[in-house]
């Protein structure tokens, strides 16, 4: 069904904005999709649909590989003026893959120990490949010569022979790309950013650095038929894998690029105990730079699993496949949204700008009513005040991360510090970081306690500081 003055959603479609709405006038999600229940994982509040409808839309976006949780959100949200007819379009764009269906994700789980025997024989051959073939390139390439007299024929019969290409996969091989200690150490002291570049190499900037926003499990977890888990351990000591890590570093078109699995060290479980504090203490420290670090870089790169196999140029399709993706759900990628300058998201051949997305669909949605009021307020709701700002109120993030989710508990507070302007401790647990926000910011004491309840954190009003 496609409303008067609106195109309906679709590869190559255009969309044409008139109007102007502003942003500090919109409605609040949370007004708009409020909810007798307010716990942020509350299984039955997702499970509860409002209509047949819904039940319907929710159908079809698990059919197109949307996970259960994410579908029926998405038609209590983002989507709940649409139907199924009006989304198919995009999501026929989507490609369902196989195993490890992420266009960015690992190559593969576990270490290949290939052993020495079989290493050998992979070098035999490749060796035994170039051994045969300078010979027949210099020949070519010296016949081309007398014919042509230009140097130029030598480049030219290199590149046929794609003996750059074998050169480059036998340097490749055992490359693994892994920040040094001493600059993560750096990096925290000088409150700066430590960046890496597409040979792996790394550097500490304060300013001409790009962010990778992503999903941990959709770019450097495993995706078994199971879920999604870690990466074998053996591999993970190694660091990225740099045919892994070219994957998502082309994608984002940056000279200079910070990515937090690079930049933070890794707690591995067969670590000693005093070497996994050491790394933690560091981790903490990189997260009190955060604030300084998205804040000063150039640009915020998404990488979404979902818009990552969008073909089209329209803003609208962008919009309704990040309400369908995990890059919209996670608590981290609000602060990168929130505090970022500028976000892009990356599709299969191109980017879209998330301020432009949100202004066309405000612009669009004059009417309350709109097919699309309810994607403006879910992706602002994500991006917030434009241009950003340094610290925001608690009851905007407690609203804007309603339905959010994080990998480990401690997120579920620890995540919003870099947003209020906070700083994080060592050792601190829910209850010290709540605690810690009960005594900064008494004038949110209601922010808090609703944040609490709805994220399954420690009640403010039960504990005191200790004398």
């Amino acid at each position: 069904m496609a409303l008067d003055g609106v195109t309906t959603p679709g590869p190559d479609r255009l969309f044409v904005r008139y109007g102007t709405f502003s942003r500090q006038n919109f409605v609040g999600s949370r007004e708009l999709f409020s909810d007798d229940s307010t716990r942020f994982v509350d299984s039955g509040t997702m499970n509860a649909e409002r209509s047949p409808g819904q039940l319907s839309l929710r159908t079809t976006l698990e059919r197109y590989g949307i996970g259960s949780r994410r579908a029926a959100l998405a038609a209590r949200t983002g989507l709940w003026l649409w139907e199924p007819a009006d989304v198919e379009p995009v999501l026929r764009q989507l490609t369902l893959r196989g195993r490890n269906h992420n266009p960015c994700g690992p190559e593969f789980n576990r270490h290949r120990n290939l052993g020495l025997g079989v290493k050998s024989f992979i070098y035999l051959c490749v060796g035994g490949g170039l051994a045969i073939a300078f010979p027949v390139f210099f020949i070519h390439s010296a016949v081309r010569f007398i014919k042509q007299r230009s140097f130029l024929v030598f480049r030219q019969t290199w590149s046929e022979y794609g003996l750059g290409k074998l050169l480059s996969l036998l340097a490749d091989m055992n490359q693994y790309v892994k920040a040094p200690l001493d600059l993560v150490r750096q990096s925290i002291n000088q409150h700066a950013a430590l960046c890496v570049n597409r040979e792996g190499k790394f550097q500490v900037m304060t300013s001409g650095f790009s962010v990778m926003s992503h999903v941990w499990g959709e770019t450097m977890g495993w995706n078994s038929p199971e879920g999604f888990g870690k990466v074998d351990l053996s591999l993970r000591k190694k660091g990225i894998h740099r045919a892994h890590f070219l994957k998502f570093f082309d994608r984002c078109g940056a000279t200079w690029l910070w990515v937090d699995v690079l930049a933070m060290p890794e707690a591995l479980e067969d670590m000693s105990p005093h070497q996994q504090r050491e790394i933690e203490a560091l981790r903490v420290g990189v997260i009190n730079n955060l604030n300084s670090i998205y804040q000063n870089a150039d640009k915020v790169v998404v990488l979404d699993s979902l818009a990552l196999q969008l073909k089209t140029g329209s803003l609208v399709d962008v919009a309704v496949i990040l309400c369908l993706g995990r890059w919209m759900t996670r608590m981290w990628t609000l602060t990168e949204a929130r505090l970022g300058r500028r976000v892009l998201i990356k599709t299969e051949d191109g980017e879209a700008n998330l301020d432009e997305v949100i202004g066309l669909l405000e612009g669009e949605a004059l009417d309350p009513g709109h097919r699309y009021a309810g994607l403006a307020r879910t992706l602002s709701a994500k991006r917030g005040a434009t241009p950003p700002s340094a610290r925001y109120d608690l009851a905007d993030l407690t609203a804007a991360s309603r339905f959010a989710q994080t990998g480990e508990a401690i997120d579920n507070v620890r995540a919003v510090y870099p947003l209020l302007g906070l700083k994080w401790k060592v050792d601190w647990d829910q209850k010290d970081g709540v605690l810690n926000l009960k005594e900064t910011l008494p004038a949110e004491s209601e922010a808090l306690v609703t944040l609490c309840r709805e994220r399954g954190l420690p009640d403010p009003s039960g504990f005191q500081q200790a004398s």
